[in-house]
């Protein structure tokens, strides 16, 4: 099998050295210095090029490539050489690096991603398969503070319902991370509005779980 990856930085070059034992990997990158350490590597071929240009992924393998990752520190780059590679060379399989979780609404098939991979919300799916909804669950204690992570789920008849985060008055020490709603996690700020079924995380002190508590369930 033959792999391209976009990007040879952190990820893209842990990427090729962890996939060459097993499979032929092309690394294509503007900068020599990111390169050349995958220079000389086994089953590893480097190219350097501006991964959003047909022409450098031409010289690159794109036309035999049965995986194509972009892993590049720019999702707009990445948007990019996804769709070249799915629409333009009907690459086999299409993975996509998101940098900023705001821009995952656009990794979809519909831009050539068969396969979005954005860390924060790797790691909230991983929480939120972990706890029990509706309940105050301590998940972790963090030594440095000793912090909780816990989580509450906002009841029908809660005060909070149909409210904005910033007008519930929560602790100064207690900082809302994620919003669990249905199937969506979603990255909550103060003007997000409260919904009944909600289930929120919060990094707090263990002595302010009750006052959370209280403000969600009443």
């Amino acid at each position: 099998m033959y792999i391209l990856i976009a990007g040879a930085g952190k990820v893209g070059r842990y990427l090729a050295l962890s996939l060459s034992d097993l499979h032929q990997i092309g690394s294509i990158d503007l900068r020599d210095d990111h390169l050349a350490q995958l220079e000389g590597k086994p089953n590893i071929t480097t190219y350097k090029g501006d991964a959003t240009d047909p022409r450098k992924l031409e010289e690159a393998g794109i036309l035999r490539a049965d995986v194509v990752a972009s892993v590049t520190g720019d999702d707009e780059d990445n948007l990019v050489i996804s769709q070249l590679a799915k629409q333009v060379y009907q690459v086999p399989r299409v993975i996509g690096r998101i940098n900023d979780p705001r821009n995952q609404w656009l990794f979809t098939r519909k831009w050539g991603v068969d396969i979005a991979v954005s860390s924060p919300h790797i790691m909230l799916q991983l929480i939120a398969e972990e706890i029990s909804l509706g309940e105050v669950l301590t998940l972790l204690k963090l030594k440095v503070g000793e912090l909780s992570l816990v989580e509450i789920t906002v009841a029908d008849d809660s005060p909070a319902r149909n409210r904005e985060i910033r007008d519930l008055g929560f602790p100064a020490n207690a900082v809302a991370v994620a919003v669990l709603r249905d199937t969506t996690v979603m990255i909550p700020h103060g003007g997000t509005v409260i919904e009944s079924g909600d289930s929120l995380l919060f990094v707090t002190r263990p002595e302010l779980e009750r006052d959370i508590r209280q403000i969600l369930a009443g």
